[in-house]
């Protein structure tokens, strides 16, 4: 084999797995490293470590951090995370309300009637056959990604105009775009 100076018996089935691609595709540049945590793993070259072993704090609770320890619930520390809260303090509330606001675009936005009504956004759904008209994903993927259902959107950006061939589904990331 190959790649036989890199590795010994004892790597684990996903390490094999690695290497099996690797001599598969001939590629010789697949070499292994050994794990800089001292596991007696192998990563990937290029790699110090083995996915995780950097970091062994993740996944794992901080004793010291529990209860009258965690610096969250002193009360100093308390004050000046409320304090710079800019939805808490009324000095930023002010310069980010109405006007002020960076999103600011002249006023209230309303949308026609029947918009918000169930029967009109199932007309559009059942029309669409419950799929984004711009990349064909569908509903029940959409709320597997995103956790919510399809978008009806506006094709000329307006949102008074509620006629039936004006509006069709999309996903949220094609509704971001447009």
């Amino acid at each position: 084999m190959i790649l036989q100076d890199y590795y010994t018996n004892n790597l684990t089935k996903h390490q094999k797995m690695f290497i099996g691609r690797c001599v598969n595709r001939n590629k010789v540049s697949c070499k292994l490293s050994k794990c800089l945590c001292g596991c007696g793993g192998y990563s990937k070259e290029g790699f110090k470590y083995i996915n995780g072993h950097n970091r062994p704090w993740l996944g794992k609770t901080r004793i010291d951090m529990l209860g009258e320890n965690n610096p969250a619930k002193r009360p100093e520390v308390r004050k000046k995370l409320s304090e710079n809260n800019p939805m808490r303090n009324p000095v930023h509330v002010d310069k980010l309300c109405g006007q002020n606001n960076y999103n600011w675009k002249g006023g209230e936005r309303k949308y026609c009637v029947v918009f918000n009504q169930l029967w009109w956004r199932n007309k559009i759904r059942k029309r669409d056959s419950k799929t984004c008209q711009i990349c064909g994903i569908t509903e029940m993927l959409q709320l597997k990604v995103y956790e919510r259902k399809l978008s009806i959107h506006h094709i000329d950006h307006n949102p008074m105009n509620c006629e039936f061939d004006n509006c069709v589904l999309v996903c949220d990331g094609c509704n971001s775009k447009n």
